[in-house]
């Protein structure tokens, strides 16, 4: 989506300031030009390909981009009538490069990180316990600050706060684990400091309900009450 600047735009520019000079025309021929910053009127009404493809179609045509190699998007099923919608109604363009056979390709990151985390369940129930230890402390003001004092006697000097992860995205699961590390002791005494933090492992449930996050109380969907996971201990 970069363009570049044309020598004719920039010599107009340069008659009306005097400063500009001839050879600093000559190399800004090969300037890269940003995307413009005007917002499409498209607007995203649903998910469905067949909507998704017209607003890339109207994003596309708002560009001035007539030619296009690939479309990178993730493995989601909307995503390849997207690409049927493209390849349609664009194939009848003289522009068209290759045919369109290399038109869809799938987002080598979202790849990866399907892979991590199915290689992170191996220890699921571990990063289940730093999870909802972080969620309580983070659940109100009153247990924030209970765990601030927990930190400051504790001597961390860490300047970030505790971080909850996204659990579908590896890259922040390990954003979680690395900042929280450095709170270890003080998670150690919130178990003596708040009565509540414990009493909250040792008897609370939860209700999964079709659905919802499993994150809480470990795997499985359905109306069974299963026990909440946590505080992590040495071995996690």
């Amino acid at each position: 989506m970069e363009g570049t600047i044309k020598t004719n735009d920039l010599e107009n520019d340069a008659a009306n300031n005097s400063s500009t000079n001839a050879a600093t025309i000559k190399d800004s021929s090969s300037l890269p030009l940003k995307p413009p910053k005007k917002k499409s009127s498209s607007t995203v009404h649903n998910h469905k390909g067949k909507t998704l493809g017209k607003v890339v179609e109207m994003c596309l045509l708002s560009w001035g981009i007539k030619k296009f190699l690939s479309v990178t998007v993730d493995n989601a099923s909307s995503n390849n009538l997207l690409v049927q919608y493209l390849k349609t109604n664009t194939s009848r363009r003289k522009d068209v490069i290759c045919g369109h056979e290399f038109l869809y390709v799938r987002c080598c990151a979202y790849i990866l990180n399907l892979i991590v985390c199915d290689g992170l369940k191996e220890m699921d129930e571990s990063i289940i316990k730093v999870r909802n230890v972080v969620r309580y402390v983070r659940s109100s003001p009153s247990r924030m600050g209970t765990f601030k004092l927990c930190v400051e006697k504790e001597g961390i000097t860490c300047k970030h706060g505790v971080c909850l992860d996204v659990s579908t995205r590896c890259n922040f699961t390990f954003l979680m684990l690395d900042r929280d590390e450095k709170f270890e002791h003080a998670f150690k005494r919130l178990e003596c400091e708040d009565k509540g933090f414990m009493s909250l492992f040792r008897d609370g449930e939860i209700e999964n309900e079709e659905g919802e996050d499993e994150c809480l109380s470990g795997r499985g969907k359905g109306k069974e009450k299963r026990k909440l996971l946590g505080p992590p201990d040495f071995v996690d």
